[in-house]
């Protein structure tokens, strides 16, 4: 699930399996039979100036909070005990096998081990494999799952998870702060079971300023791997065709009064997010497309401001496509997130803010598109 890197992957040593990724909340998801599970994972290039990647491990659709055994690089194995507020982190070198152990041993277990960093303060994984136990009754299933919907997630920090798990004394960057997990898109996504793909980086935006990303035509919504920004992602080919797009960027780098944006920074915002939008409609001709602004942080525009702008971009972008009704925009209202606080001395929501805003985004979806109901997580698996 997410954008893996199949072709330039660094096989793991055992296994001889690999895949790369860097997009947060890309993940791999399984089936096994037994009481145990391991998972082999690195960091492909060494860890980022932030720190190491950390995942979050699911068991039939539960994050793991009970202790499992981690062992770094072939060195002597460790129990550790995951929480959201303590996700799994990767060694800085050579490879990380993660134990799952205690589970039912006759039950078939559903397993999905999924990044919480972005490329912007993690970097990139690489996925060796799974390894259930060596009984011979036990083993992996290979299985098609069976997703109610699929969502495209396209933004910067809020959507990438960043800063939501850490405590207010933390600097940027630092990977150990940011869970993807704890997000909204994933709490959203599960809500509706939906797979989902997150494009989000942090500090991304649509104009110059900042760290143009996602600037223009070009920028990342197109590549695989954000940092390295060369292989380019095949929408032809792919199997992930989302019924929905949701776009929240801009809440950081393009709203910023102080970004370097050339001229007033509204217009070059404005322009860019239609840029943006084009560009999703040309490959995503049958999704929804959900644009959503707010979340408005001191010493940046408010959220008043950023929705104007946001509008300013549909209605130009409308007018250039007068037949595309498959388009809407939501507002979230200001002060009404559970959990306002800010995590990291930065404007980052925490965990229960990601919350609060999961419950607005689902009902604002359900608002779009009311054949969307509320489907169990790992429902047809």
């Amino acid at each position: 699930m997410g954008r893996w890197d199949l072709t330039t992957n660094m096989a793991d040593p055992v296994t001889g399996v690999g895949a790369n990724a860097e997009w947060p909340g890309s993940a791999v998801i399984t089936s096994f039979t037994g009481p145990n599970i391991t998972i082999t994972l690195s960091e492909t290039n060494g860890c980022a100036v932030g720190g190491c990647d950390t995942v979050t491990v699911e068991i039939d659709g539960l994050p793991v909070t009970s202790q499992v055994t981690l062992t770094f690089n072939g060195g002597a194995p460790t129990m550790f005990t995951p929480s959201a507020a303590s996700p799994i982190t990767l060694g800085m070198t050579g490879n990380t096998t993660i134990l799952v152990s205690g589970l039912s041993t006759n039950l078939t277990h559903t397993v999905g081990v999924y990044k919480n960093t972005d490329s912007a303060y993690g970097g990139e994984i690489t996925f060796g494999g799974f390894l259930a136990s060596s009984a011979a009754n036990y083993g992996i299933q290979t299985e098609t799952y069976t997703f109610t919907h699929h969502i495209e997630w396209i933004g910067d920090d809020i959507n990438a998870g960043t800063g939501d798990i850490g405590p207010s004394a933390c600097t940027e960057p630092d990977t150990a702060a940011n869970s993807e997990f704890e997000s909204y898109a994933r709490i959203v996504s599960e809500h509706f079971n939906a797979e989902r793909y997150n494009l989000s980086v942090s500090q991304a935006c649509v104009t110059a300023g900042d760290m143009p990303l996602m600037e223009g035509n070009g920028g990342l919504y197109s590549v695989v791997l954000p940092s390295e920004g060369l292989s380019s992602w095949d929408f032809a080919t792919s199997t992930f065709d989302p019924d929905l797009v949701v776009i929240n960027i801009g809440s950081y780098g393009d709203f910023n009064p102080y970004a370097t944006d050339p001229g007033p920074v509204n217009t070059p915002y404005q322009s860019g997010l239609v840029s943006l939008i084009t560009q999703v409609r040309s490959v995503r001709p049958a999704a929804y497309i959900l644009l959503v602004s707010g979340l408005g942080w001191a010493g940046q525009e408010q959220p008043s401001e950023a929705e104007g702008w946001v509008q300013n971009a549909l209605a130009t972008y409308q007018l250039q496509a007068p037949t595309d009704t498959a388009i809407s925009f939501y507002g979230v209202p200001t002060g009404d997130i559970t959990g306002s606080e800010f995590t990291c001395g930065e404007t980052y929501p925490t965990a229960a803010s990601q919350s609060g805003l999961a419950t607005l985004i689902e009902n604002a979806i359900v608002a779009a598109l009311p054949t969307w109901t509320a489907t169990a997580w790992y429902q047809g698996r």
